[in-house]
């Protein structure tokens, strides 16, 4: 599996309910993402000390970005509690797991966007993260990520 970091953008349309707070950060350990039933990344970690953005690419579905802030183009489509991130995507169930909880601060809502014009040349999900949401997306090892 290959792992990368991303980012997105969109706008926010309820008040969130968080226990969220603005100096925490987030943590996947042994993290698995599934798309419906179905394992589309497994075995990946992010360790996080500042808000940022959490990027899903699903191949031939496009960027999902996910925050527990909202940001333009956002709807609180997710929620993260303890150890899970469940959100829904253009319609579509999507459950991120995690061996350590995924927040340090407790459990949030969890505000989604979808790019669905971008592509990767890889025909593998990945999970990265970034510190802005909108386009040109830039994250760490991107040129890894279009390999």
């Amino acid at each position: 599996m290959g792992i990368v970091f991303a980012v997105a953008a969109m706008s926010a349309s309820a008040a969130p309910h968080s226990t969220f707070t603005p100096s925490a950060g987030f943590s996947i350990t042994d993290g698995t993402l599934y798309r419906g039933n179905a394992a589309i990344a497994s075995h990946f970690s992010i360790s996080r000390t500042e808000i940022g953005y959490l990027f899903v690419y699903v191949p031939q579905f496009g960027l999902i970005t996910l925050s527990t802030s909202t940001f333009p183009g956002a709807q609180a489509h997710g929620r993260i509690e303890n150890q899970t991130l469940r959100f829904n995507a253009d319609g579509e169930a999507f459950v991120l797991t995690s061996q350590s909880p995924l927040l340090t601060s407790g459990e949030s809502v969890a505000w989604v966007s979808v790019d669905r014009t971008f592509a990767l040349r890889g025909k593998r999900a990945v999970v990265a993260y970034g510190d802005n949401p909108g386009m040109p997306y830039d994250w760490p090892m991107r040129e890894v990520a279009r390999k």
